[in-house]
């Protein structure tokens, strides 16, 4: 039998639903939200031609946002790219082309660097911000980015495509004794 993360996600979600799957903080996420948020995110991407084996990468802190928008690639078998936030711009710009990166979803204190490297990026269609800021905090819009939560609250549902055991998961590692 093959399955992916997803397949294991929605298992448990079945299951133990109102269980405590993620704590951020002072943040939680039941199985269930987390299932459903990702769902949610999983079709915020199939409708903007993020599909089955397109690379996303995700630029950001551990959050559960994080966590989810990784799930909702794997609902719909694209590849979640992880990307370190201590890169600097050419590591940046060289994971996003050799991970042939056609998605990003990042953390808005993250926006100056995308900013700055955007021109660099002609593959990605398709930009995601995660706007966790503080009340009075300021970053620079990403010119045609999403809103995490409004992209996972306004997404229509659809069918998900079908996943298989050979669902890939990208992993980039390094950049201390040269680029990751």
């Amino acid at each position: 039998m093959d399955f992916n993360f997803a397949d294991l996600l929605e298992r448990v979600a079945n299951n133990i639903p109102d269980r405590e799957a993620l704590v951020c903080g002072d943040r939680r996420a039941s199985y269930r939200q987390l299932d459903e948020d990702s769902s949610r995110f999983a079709a915020h991407l199939l409708s903007c031609g993020i599909s089955k084996g397109d690379h996303v990468g995700i630029y950001g802190y551990n959050s559960i946002e994080w966590v989810t928008a990784m799930l909702g690639c794997y609902k719909i078998g694209a590849a979640p790219i992880n990307i370190n936030f201590r890169y600097v711009d050419e590591e940046l710009i060289y994971i996003a082309r050799d991970a042939d990166l056609t998605a990003l979803v990042f953390d808005v204190e993250f926006s100056a660097n995308v900013n700055r490297i955007r021109q660099h990026l002609p593959l990605i269609t398709h930009f995601v911000s995660i706007d966790w800021a503080d009340e009075g905090e300021s970053f620079p819009e990403v010119e045609g980015s999403v809103c995490f939560y409004d992209a996972c609250r306004d997404a229509q549902d659809q069918p998900l495509p079908p996943r298989s055991g050979d669902d890939h998961y990208i992993l980039y590692t390094g950049g201390t004794t040269g680029m990751p």
